[in-house]
């Protein structure tokens, strides 16, 4: 099982962004670590070295699974796995178009860096007291915010990418699952269907 960083793609030597220019847009400061964290890895749907399968009566590739958050990972309320990051121009569009109305910005100074799949997200937070901290939201739960980790570093650490088990979509069995030399997808064999 790949736990922690070595499910993290880092970015190229290359690959820069301007954070200035967000924080500029943004009108305040990120996160120092968030913002560490965001200028050397990877964000956006390359986040994480992810098990894809091809669906071949489909003809696509399908995540398999995706990191989840060991220590809540029994537990059925709280329960956190996220497939990537959002890329730092999708945080601040996000937070320009609607986030910067919500009760999350406006009362905790809270900014959305991941989504988990339902109404809400994780989100780290950018007030004095409680910098760098990361929380998970949902809207619809009568109580809506849970801290998760001291900041995404401590978030990250604690990634898990459970076994694949059971069945996937079309009832592929996860047990027939192969790889061609040099792909980076899972494959079911046609005839164990």
């Amino acid at each position: 099982m790949r736990k922690g960083f070595e499910l993290i793609r880092t970015r190229e030597l290359t690959d820069k962004i301007n954070i200035t220019e967000t924080e500029k847009q943004l009108g305040f400061s990120l996160p120092p670590l968030y913002k560490f964290y965001i200028e050397h890895f990877k964000t956006g749907k390359g986040s994480f070295f992810n098990d894809f399968f091809l669906n071949s009566k489909r003809n696509e590739k399908y995540l398999l699974n995706t990191p989840l958050y060991e220590p809540l990972k029994d537990n059925e309320k709280w329960f956190l796995s996220i497939s990537y990051f959002d890329d730092i121009d999708k945080v601040a569009n996000d937070w320009k178009s609607y986030l910067c109305h919500e009760k999350e910005w406006s009362k905790f100074k809270f900014l959305r860096i991941a989504d988990i799949g339902q109404g809400g997200g994780l989100f780290v937070s950018t007030k004095n007291e409680d910098l760098d901290v990361i929380y998970q939201v949902v809207w619809d739960w009568e109580e809506p915010y849970f801290k998760v980790a001291d900041n995404i570093f401590e978030l990250v650490k604690s990634f898990v990418l459970p076994d694949i088990k059971g069945i996937l979509a079309d009832n592929y069995h996860a047990s027939k699952l192969y790889k061609n030399y040099e792909e980076d997808f899972w494959r079911v064999r046609e005839e164990n269907i």
